[in-house]
């Protein structure tokens, strides 16, 4: 039977020696969220309750987790027995390239480590007293461990979240609701404040943007964005710059 010699160990030539790699600080992408809901000059009818204006302005940061993970159960078909990976997260503990191939390696709690690569799959084993990786196979053949990411809002890039909300006419005046939701959980509200404008304006300002208002009842509120910030001009999702209105 052919033997190789590998970091000072006979062993069978069906195991491959393995190097250390550096494994650095996971990388991060950054990716500019920009939506509205309207378009610059075309005129919308909102019903009280509903949402006139919605501005979504914002930089993510996706970074992959230095975790795989399973919510099953796997058999680990091992060179001596077999073992079962049960469910849970498994950190990555240093990388390993073998066979012009990169692996992570994670600790599973039977000792020794495991070796996955970057499908998630895994594929070989290793104990402690050599740097050598053995095949093994899974139960289910098709099995792959889960590496999630974590995204979160860089809020050094500026951060807009908002939306309007038509409340109706009381008193002679107009009542919007500004509602501004929270960077760290998009669907919780941070802050919210009831405005008010006389019935009579034709046009609100509120920041940068500018509404022509062409009616206002306590059923709904017909308008049209004539003019948003400057900055969103180009971008998608913008829908246009300004509209000159004929009133």
């Amino acid at each position: 039977m052919v033997r190789q010699a590998c970091a000072g160990v006979v062993v069978l030539s069906l195991s491959a020696c393995a190097s250390t790699l550096p494994y650095g600080q996971p990388v991060s992408t950054e990716q500019h969220v920009f939506s509205t809901n309207f378009s610059v000059g075309a005129e919308k009818s909102c019903p009280v309750g509903d949402v006139m204006v919605r501005v979504k302005d914002y930089y993510t940061l996706t970074t992959s987790k230095t975790a795989w993970t399973t919510e099953v159960p796997v058999l680990i078909h091992l060179v001596l027995g077999k073992a079962q990976l049960p469910p849970g997260v498994y950190p990555v503990v240093s990388r390993k390239q073998m066979e012009n191939e990169q692996f992570d390696v994670i600790q599973p709690p039977f000792g020794g480590a495991l070796l996955v690569d970057q499908s998630g799959r895994i594929r070989k084993e290793m104990n402690g007293l050599e740097n050598i990786g053995y095949d093994v196979t899974v139960t289910p053949a098709d099995f792959r461990l889960n590496k999630g990411t974590d995204v979160k809002v860089d809020a050094a890039r500026g951060y807009v979240n908002f939306e309007l909300i038509y409340t109706g006419i009381l008193s002679g005046t107009i009542r919007i609701t500004y509602r501004e939701y929270s960077p760290e959980d998009f669907a919780r509200t941070a802050f919210f404040q009831d405005l008010t404008y006389s019935a009579d304006q034709r046009t609100i300002r509120f920041r940068d943007i500018l509404l022509g208002v062409e009616s206002a009842t306590n059923e709904a509120i017909k308008f049209k964005v004539l003019h948003i910030p400057t900055i969103w001009v180009g971008l998608p999702g913008s829908h246009g710059d300004t509209y000159t209105p004929t009133y």
